[in-house]
């Protein structure tokens, strides 16, 4: 059977690592992995459906909370699932501070946190 290299490394990464929102600028709102080491998509299933695929791809942390930015990327009939998930998420970013540091790509498995191509390698492999 043959291994879908790309998926399977996507798969990786993603299961392997988080991001610790700094400036918010470099990291997807509702898609990357930052709101304790979970995406919106995942925290908010219902919710990410009304999203468009435009506003998914392209709003950023820092964008999305200024002025709760992220509301108006909500398009649609809101279920009671999705209103429910809307308050849960809007509660979880009200303890959200930005501070000037860079976001960081932090690795769960490296003991230094420090997400570096040669230990994915190493991780992806060590088991051969």
């Amino acid at each position: 059977m043959p291994i879908k290299v790309r998926g399977d490394v996507q798969a990786f990464f993603a299961a392997s690592t988080y991001v610790e929102v700094g400036d918010g600028t470099s990291t997807l709102f509702w898609l990357d992995r930052w709101i304790g080491g979970r995406a919106v998509a995942a925290l908010a299933p219902a919710l990410i459906s009304l999203i468009p695929r435009r506003a998914l791809r392209s709003r950023m942390v820092a964008d999305g909370l200024f002025g709760r930015r992220w509301v108006r990327d909500i398009a649609g009939g809101l279920s009671v699932q999705a209103i429910v998930e809307c308050i849960r998420l809007w509660d979880a970013l009200e303890s959200v501070r930005l501070s000037a540091l860079p976001d960081t790509i932090v690795c769960r498995w490296a003991a230094d946190g420090q997400y570096s191509a040669r230990s994915a390698y190493e991780m992806l492999l060590g088991g051969s």
